[in-house]
């Protein structure tokens, strides 16, 4: 995969290895340099796996049979191509948790700091050498057009709370929101990581491939992948290691597909069992709270009929500034 991973891994391995990039999407859709196009590419069959969730029981009461829809990025630069580009890095002590819990101490959050630096530009309002990059490939900036957010951030300092950068040493606070963008545009993997090396040999990238079993010998050890392009079924060997880089939902069902799961539920399906693991079962997303609606004396909300216009599209093609949300 070509995700917002996978870009990533593709271009750092093939800077030394020979690398083929298996993507099941294509180019990224050229709206997506916009930030606009957040509200149209998320869910369009064209750039994303047009996934739903199961029924839910006691939410998405406003949704289909109570399904909410489950946007997955299918092109290169994967959901980091639709999007809303927020940029927040998460709390160190999550990562201090991860390394107690794999035993791994590469997984604390100091020793992931130069990681994050080194992938940023930062051009946020908290510059900082010991915590942000400025020589990166992903561009980070303030969201410049975010309706109300003068008075939201006023009365949380009336409430007592500061006004600080969420992505230092994350302590309760308030900040505007920082996203992943550059003059106006958006700043994802794919433009990041993958768009400029077309000159380099030893890195192949093929799109429209659709990655449908992993391929393990005797030993158990991966060997190759079946993959389908253009409806011929495909067979790659691979050299080194194969390394999966699907997303959180794909991925696992690659796993599943290729033998590697709960023997139970893979034999229901009619699966052989090669690897028996607990795959999927600690999938956990995260949960949204939409507050709402606010009465204010102002007009200060974002309203696409009244705020886009003719004028407000020209000032975003010549300037790259405007009444866009997310910018």
């Amino acid at each position: 995969g070509g995700g917002s991973a996978g870009s990533v891994l593709a271009n750092r391995l093939s800077k030394h290895n020979t690398v083929l990039l298996l993507e099941a999407g294509g180019n990224p859709h050229p709206v997506s340099l916009s930030p606009l196009s957040v509200g149209f590419l998320m869910h369009a069959p064209m750039v994303d796996w047009q996934y739903y969730t199961e029924p839910q029981k006691l939410a998405a009461f406003g949704f289909v049979q109570n399904r909410t829809v489950w946007p997955r990025g299918k092109s290169l630069g994967g959901s980091s191509v639709t999007n809303a580009m927020i940029y927040m890095r998460g709390n160190p002590r999550d990562y201090d948790q991860w390394a107690k819990a794999t035993g791994d101490e590469s997984w604390r959050y100091k020793n992931l700091l130069p990681f994050f630096k080194k992938l940023e530009t930062y051009e946020g309002n908290y510059k900082n050498d010991s915590i942000h990059g400025s020589d990166g490939p992903v561009s980070v900036q303030p969201v410049s057009f975010v309706p109300g957010n003068k008075q939201w951030l006023q009365a949380a300092r009336e409430m007592g709370y500061k006004i600080r950068d969420l992505n230092a040493h994350q302590k309760q606070g308030f900040m505007v929101t920082e996203s992943t963008m550059h003059n106006g545009m958006r700043s994802d993997t794919y433009r990041s990581y993958l768009r400029d090396l077309k000159r380099r040999l030893n890195l192949v990238i093929s799109r429209f491939s659709y990655v449908i079993k992993v391929h393990l010998d005797l030993q158990r050890n991966a060997y190759g992948v079946t993959y389908i392009r253009h409806g011929m079924q495909k067979f790659v060997r691979a050299n080194k290691e194969i390394i999966l880089s699907a997303g959180a939902i794909n991925t696992p069902h690659l796993l599943l597909l290729s033998g590697i799961g709960p023997k139970r539920h893979l034999n229901s399906k009619g699966l052989r069992c090669r690897v028996n693991l607990p795959v999927g079962r600690n999938l956990q997303d995260h949960v949204m709270t939409i507050l709402g609606p606010v009465v204010v004396n102002e007009s200060v909300s974002f309203l696409a009929d009244r705020n886009i216009s003719v004028y407000t599209g020209l000032e975003y093609l010549v300037n790259r500034e405007g009444k866009f949300p997310m910018r």
